[in-house]
């Protein structure tokens, strides 16, 4: 009656008495006593929400879990039926970004023309290499000068993995070969992409060109 009062269509209530249920049935199961909601704890909560994630509930999902438990204790604490709200501080998961949004063939020739009628050396390098590689941005950016190895019918990079100085090599094709030996001849940082501050090139800065280009 208290959630139908605020104006919740009968579907989300339903769902929304469901997640307390479960809550319910988890913290009867796990302390053996009766629900209590003066006796549920911040670390009950926490502990609620592991057991959400190990059985791999989507974090948007785990967060309505949460929110709706949120809303329940406050109504509890309302009515003399609690002191606290236990779910109110525990840390709600992150939302899942969204997956990449692939460019068709078109978008990429239109980006391509744009890369070598506007864009700069590094520019063309960069959308060179993650073409022809497919490496990731965040891979490309982290590579040195040192990394990348030309020869005359052959060359690669050097992907490296953590701290531990291992790495794989991906090819580079005639293509990605030119435009980087060209470029190289230009660059005097020690990485491949540098940025202002002397450092990297940084991942948002260089989606930010492109999408520049793309325009």
């Amino acid at each position: 009656m208290h959630l139908l009062s605020r104006g919740l269509a009968a579907g989300t209530v339903k769902v929304y008495l469901t997640y307390l249920r479960c809550f319910v049935s988890w913290w009867e199961g796990t302390t053996g006593e009766a629900f209590s909601p003066a006796a549920a704890t911040e670390l009950d909560v926490a502990d609620y929400r592991r057991h959400l994630q190990n059985r791999k509930r989507k974090p948007a999902t785990v967060k309505l879990h949460l929110d709706v438990l949120s809303a329940f204790f406050t109504w509890a604490c309302k009515n003399g039926l609690a002191q606290a709200n236990p779910a109110e501080e525990v840390k709600r998961p992150t939302r899942e970004a969204p997956p990449p949004r692939w460019l068709d063939r078109r978008e990429v020739a239109a980006l391509a023309r744009s890369v070598q009628k506007h864009g700069t050396a590094r520019d063309k390098a960069l959308f060179t290499l993650l073409l022809h590689t497919g490496l990731r941005i965040s891979e490309a950016l982290s590579l040195k000068t040192q990394d990348v190895v030309i020869r005359d019918r052959s060359g690669y990079v050097k992907v490296r993995r953590g701290k531990g100085g291992t790495y794989r090599e991906v090819p580079l094709n005639a293509t990605a070969r030119k435009a980087l030996a060209e470029y190289l001849n230009n660059v005097s940082s020690e990485w491949l992409f540098p940025g202002r501050d002397g450092g990297p090139m940084t991942s948002r800065a260089a989606q930010k060109r492109l999408r520049e280009l793309g325009r």
